[in-house]
């Protein structure tokens, strides 16, 4: 008898809710518990390794046919697409779990479960809960704002031809589709066939105040929408804004904004190049003339772009690189020289954004650390600096760098000290 009334007990202490819409096909994140200690089935369970959980999702068809498991995953703690953790300040042990778009592809009815596989013993009480998946239109309707979609069907039994309002039409009075053309209809609302005409009308018979409130935004629609080759006859404002288009056009991709902006435009001469240095086919003739400044090399057979910094300039034009190409440079690769910093000169020519954190704990997780001097080298001394820049307040500075190659990072500030520096970090 006490081992039935225990039983009775921790089934009554599983959690029930009421159904709840969701939307087919769109990832949610759903409240589930309270989770309780199988032991006693009252302590709320606030430390669950929910990675020796099981959820499964069941589908309930409404077509007579049998329930079937749409889909069973083992939560992950973090970083994951089904995450699964304590709600904050949750003293009663309620978690939220993400679920994925896939795993509520259908519409219908179905129901969730977790429990516990943990072979080291299990601590919590089972968990199941029931949904609706369907339309977003009604989720919205039910929760929102939206409103459910009607469609009229039909008025008067099959048509509408006899009887509207109250009123009933003469046969002139209405169209009926399949069996009446326009030149039946001689009479609608009152108003006789071809009734209104360019010279019924007075003139300046319509003016602003006959207008609708929005004619000004219709009419502004209806002009900016218009394909601007419609109105580009010669020495019209359509013509100008043709011109403007095409001149655009010339410089719509970051190598071509890249151009304007260079010091130099070039390409490689005729002459023996390496993948650690270029001779020019124009530029000053002054040693050290570029010296400092950032150089991209785009190489004319695939277009890739590389963007390095010239450590040494001469008067025969020849340009040294602080570190070698992935490429070796021949006659007319397209070579330009320019003064921004690297940084934005690399983000141009078509660089790969990365990302570098700071924490105080050294490691993804903690709490980020602003106004950061972080500087990148191309040597593990710390002598030949490529880029530099200062973390923002989530302790974050992005580089654009070429992908694959290995730089070091440094980093300073006032009251820091930071046991990393000088580490090796290869750009995605």
């Amino acid at each position: 008898m006490k081992r039935f009334i225990i039983l009775m007990f921790l089934l009554l202490c599983v959690p029930v809710f009421a159904q709840r819409k969701l939307t087919t096909n769109e990832a949610t994140i759903l409240a589930v518990g309270p989770f309780f200690d199988s032991t006693n089935g009252i302590t709320p369970e606030t430390e669950i390794d929910v990675t020796a959980l099981t959820v499964e999702i069941y589908r309930e068809l409404d077509d007579g046919s049998i329930c079937t498991r749409f889909a069973n995953f083992v939560p992950t703690a973090s970083a994951g697409s089904n995450d699964m953790a304590l709600i904050t300040s949750s003293v009663s042990g309620m978690y939220s779990l993400e679920i994925t778009a896939a795993q509520v592809n259908f519409t219908g009815f179905m129901q969730i479960t977790i429990v516990d596989t943990d072979s080291a013993g299990i601590v919590g009480l089972p968990f199941f809960r029931s949904f609706i998946i369907t339309a977003a239109n009604v989720v919205d309707a039910d929760y929102g704002t939206d409103k459910l979609q009607v469609d009229q069907v039909e008025v008067e039994g099959s048509d509408a031809t006899t009887y509207i309002e109250g009123r009933t039409l003469a046969a002139a009075d209405y169209f009926l589709f399949g069996s009446d053309d326009v030149a039946v209809v001689t009479l609608l609302n009152g108003l006789a066939g071809n009734v209104i005409t360019a010279a019924s009308i007075a003139n300046a018979a319509i003016d602003a105040a006959t207008f609708a409130a929005d004619v000004d935004a219709e009419i502004a629609a209806y002009i900016w929408n218009a394909a601007t080759a419609s109105y580009g006859t010669a020495n019209t404002y359509g013509a100008a804004v043709e011109d403007i288009l095409a001149d655009t056009a010339a410089i719509d991709t970051g190598a071509e904004w890249l151009g304007l902006l260079s010091a130099v435009d070039t390409d490689a001469t005729s002459a023996t190049h390496a993948t650690t240095y270029v001779t020019l086919e124009a530029g000053k003739a002054s040693n050290d003339a570029y010296n400092g400044m950032s150089i991209a090399i785009t190489d004319a057979g695939d277009s890739n772009t590389e963007t390095r910094r010239i450590e040494d300039y001469t008067s025969g034009r020849k340009v040294t690189f602080d570190r070698a190409l992935s490429f070796t440079p021949v006659q007319n690769d397209i070579i330009r020289i320019y003064s921004m910093p690297y940084n934005i000169a690399a983000a141009i020519a078509g660089g790969t954004a990365n990302t570098y954190i700071v924490t105080d704990t050294g490691a993804v997780g903690g709490t980020g650390i602003a106004d950061v001097a972080v500087w990148l080298t191309i040597d593990s001394a710390g002598a030949r600096l490529i880029v530099s820049g200062t973390t923002d307040d989530n302790g974050e500075v992005i580089f654009y760098l070429d992908s694959g190659i290995t730089y070091y990072v440094w980093m300073s500030k006032s009251g820091y000290t930071f046991s990393d520096n000088g580490e090796a970090w290869v750009a995605d």
